[in-house]
């Protein structure tokens, strides 16, 4: 059994994760921290990460490091998402970390963040259908369409709950203006990303956004999230919880039952963004599920894809090395040597998987 840990730097909250992990790479939760540290606050308009914004950050990143140290944790894994992702300053603020508190940050990509949900959510449930699985988040919102345990696309989109709240959400309580204005965003979007996507069978959501909705529905206190996880919410509750968020102020909101005060701002976008989902997807439910990320980019960092059988999942990456006077005689010029090459076809069987690593 060995001990690791992951944070989460987001555009909303910083999250922590301590787990052991068996040696067939099963999880045994031991901590889970939330706290909202805003780091997206005012980004919109200059797309520069906020020096107090970052300082909130530092702050809770140095309180989750002295956890993992007292834990006695082997190996801590810390990245950013979507507004680090964005921000021109990422380099800045990605030194000051490794500067004040001597650990690397790594920024995901939007694929990757899709992908480390994905693994996330699959490594404690099964489908027998098509299915999609959505990471509501602040800056983001990642879409993952699966089959049994393959993953078959993936994409991100800049709908997550605060980006939203700052450009459609400004009146308190909101209009409904703002809101269908908010709407017919975030409809519009999905129908030109996804308009020929299949049908899927079902949603699982991860992230704060849907584990906040599931607890208000449920009337269920902020300090066990862990009862939300692989509970559903109906459309039909959703509509209620927005119908109730809509006229509530944001202080009168941060009195409802299962809700944290400070996402009290941002609630009611996100919760306008799953439902933007269930319509456009048609769909009654939403599945719930604590296992995100956090859990899904251990799984790469200590390869516990082992854990799963070897048709289930492939990524392969190849390193080609090309000589010059190989490259002079193609018709597109590179400026480097050494490229990568990523393949996307899932191979059932480690020995498809050699031969495609070979080809490459």
């Amino acid at each position: 059994m060995i001990r690791k840990a992951s944070i989460d730097i987001g555009t909303n909250s910083t999250r922590l994760l301590i787990t052991d992990i068996d040696s067939s790479g099963n999880f045994f939760p031991l901590l889970t921290k939330e706290r909202i540290t805003r780091l997206g606050d005012g980004f919109d308009a200059s797309s520069r990460l906020f020096f107090k914004a970052m300082q909130r950050v530092l702050i809770v990143l140095k309180d989750y490091l002295d956890f993992c140290k007292n834990d006695d944790v082997t190996d801590i894994v810390i990245f950013a998402t979507s507004a680090t992702r964005d921000a021109v300053n990422r380099d800045e603020f990605v030194g000051k970390i490794e500067l004040e508190t001597g650990t690397v940050c790594r920024i995901l990509s939007g694929d990757e963040e899709a992908l480390f949900s994905f693994r996330g959510v699959i490594s404690d449930s099964r489908f027998d259908a098509d299915f999609l699985v959505c990471d509501i988040g602040g800056g983001s919102t990642e879409f993952i369409f699966g089959r049994r345990e393959l993953l078959i696309d993936r994409k991100s989109l800049n709908i997550g709950s605060r980006r939203m709240m700052r450009e459609f959400l400004h009146s308190d309580p909101v209009k409904m203006r703002e809101i269908s204005d908010l709407k017919a965003f975030i409809m519009g979007g999905l129908k030109r990303n996804f308009s020929d996507s299949a049908p899927v069978s079902g949603c699982v959501c991860v992230g704060g956004t849907a584990t906040t909705l599931a607890m208000m529905d449920k009337r269920i206190d902020i300090t066990e999230p862990q009862k939300v996880h692989h509970g559903e919410l109906s459309r039909l509750h959703l509509l209620q919880i927005i119908s109730e968020l809509e006229k509530k102020t944001i202080r009168e909101r941060q009195k409802i039952v299962g809700l944290h005060p400070e996402r009290a701002d941002v609630i009611l976008a996100g919760a306008v963004i799953v439902h933007c989902i269930m319509d456009f997807y048609n769909l009654p439910k939403i599945s719930v599920s604590l296992r995100d990320l956090l859990f899904g980019i251990l799984m790469e960092k200590e390869r516990e894809i082992r854990a799963f059988k070897p048709e289930t999942f492939f990524v392969l990456s190849a390193k080609l090395q090309v000589s010059r006077s190989n490259l002079e005689k193609t018709p597109q010029r590179f400026d480097l040597d050494t490229f990568v090459a990523t393949c996307t076809e899932e191979p059932r069987d480690a020995k498809k998987a050699e031969e495609i690593y070979k080809k490459a």
